[in-house]
């Protein structure tokens, strides 16, 4: 079965250093002894992905410079798109507090580098989805045609995050707000499962991954809702390399999907979406 992987980061020096030295992450960091995992160069995780039957993958930027004392991962993403623009999609990483200064650089993105997507952290920037702040970068993928992927999640052991910030909820506003614009739920709005399923029934623009939650209470009813009213809405995400994309794929094998629902959340409703 042909994969297109929603969610990637190579597990290169920089991603590596990235996650390590980003202060949201030390308890995960400290709890999956991350420091000792292996670092490889990006040729040699573009050709552990292939090998693993992805087709393609989208590499989604991070940039909340603003709120917390890490470096953009924008670089490494951009770094992916240039040298494999046919493997790899790029999500640009937006930082809201930059304002005017975010959004040239996002636009910059998408007509030099061909970037082909925005990414936002809500809860880590401390920035509500549906802030005014986010509106011209919603206005901007819309005039372009490309999606938004909106990190949300638990955020365990993230100090002074607040979930709220990418509830539901305020997700469903803003969907209202851009009919016309694709969002990508990552990590499945958990711990409000129901809600999000909810909000991704109503709108015909929302989708939903739900990587980092395969071992969670409830995650079965994500996997109900891709058999059933949801299948063209659910999209595979493996959030390597905090969880390996072997791993991740090993959990899904074991899901309970449908043949059907499995065909449309393994590859074919990210290749519609992306337009592949």
């Amino acid at each position: 079965m042909k994969i297109i992987d929603m969610r990637f980061r190579p597990g290169t020096y920089d991603t590596h250093q990235g996650i390590l030295t980003n202060p949201l992450y030390q308890a995960f960091s400290a709890a999956t002894n991350f420091a000792a995992r292996p670092v490889h160069t990006l040729e040699e995780e573009t050709a552990m992905l292939k090998e693993t039957g992805v087709v393609h993958a989208v590499v989604t930027g991070r940039d909340i410079g603003s709120s917390v004392n890490t470096v953009s991962t924008n670089p490494g993403m951009l770094e992916c798109i240039q040298k494999y623009p046919d493997y790899y999609t790029g999500f640009y990483g937006i930082d809201p507090l930059l304002r005017m200064k975010a959004l040239r650089a996002f636009r910059h993105a998408i007509h030099e580098y061909g970037v082909r997507g925005a990414s936002i952290d809500p809860a880590m920037s401390g920035v509500a989805v549906n802030s005014a702040l986010y509106y011209p970068f919603y206005a901007a993928c819309c005039e372009e045609g490309i999606p938004v992927a909106i990190t949300t999640g638990c955020s365990c052991g993230m100090p002074n995050v607040v979930l709220e910030h990418h509830a539901p909820w305020l997700i469903d506003r803003v969907a209202s707000d851009f009919p016309e614009l694709p969002i990508i739920v990552s990590h499945g709005a958990y711990p409000w499962v129901m809600e999000m399923l909810g909000v991704a029934m109503r709108h015909a623009n929302v989708y939903i991954d739900f990587s980092a939650c395969t071992m969670l209470f409830n995650v079965e009813q994500y996997v109900h809702a891709a058999n059933k009213q949801l299948m063209n809405k659910v999209l595979f995400a493996s959030a390597h390399p905090f969880d390996h994309i072997r791993d991740t794929l090993k959990l899904y094998r074991e899901l309970p999907f449908t043949d059907e629902a499995r065909e449309h959340v393994m590859y074919a409703n990210a290749a519609k979406l992306l337009g592949l």
